[in-house]
């Protein structure tokens, strides 16, 4: 889930607020413009983010989105991919790498730049 924001100036106001409810900041973990979170123990699992309403990182989740609710096929091969994974009880780490070459060649397929979508990959591969 991402909260998005005007601005990285009212970032800071969304970290507290998330903290005040349960949430750990995680910091942006090498993503400008992203702030992550650790959900509350008593929570359902879920990735939580803050960004503002410009960065990579929300482009990247609402192409990748907006394609998979339009595009059946891929809708269907990535909801495999991510069955598999999850039964193969793997690391975060794993989880990732398993979604990368995926999530790549969809997002090639946006207005991403060669160097946005060379630095998504090697992000993906320092989860």
């Amino acid at each position: 889930m991402d909260i998005v924001v005007e601005d990285a100036k009212r970032l800071q106001y969304v970290i507290r607020a998330l903290e005040l409810i349960g949430y750990v900041h995680r910091g942006n973990m090498g993503i400008e413009g992203r702030e992550a979170f650790r959900v509350p123990n008593d929570s359902i699992k879920h990735n939580l983010y803050a960004c503002t309403k410009d960065c990579t990182a929300l482009k990247n989740h609402l192409f990748l989105r907006d394609h998979l609710r339009a595009n059946e096929q891929s809708r269907n091969e990535y909801g495999n991919i991510k069955r598999r994974l999850a039964s193969a009880a793997m690391s975060i780490d794993e989880c990732v790498e398993g979604k990368t070459a995926f999530i790549v060649n969809v997002l090639s397929k946006s207005d991403l730049t060669v160097q946005e979508l060379d630095n998504i990959k090697s992000l993906m591969k320092k989860v």
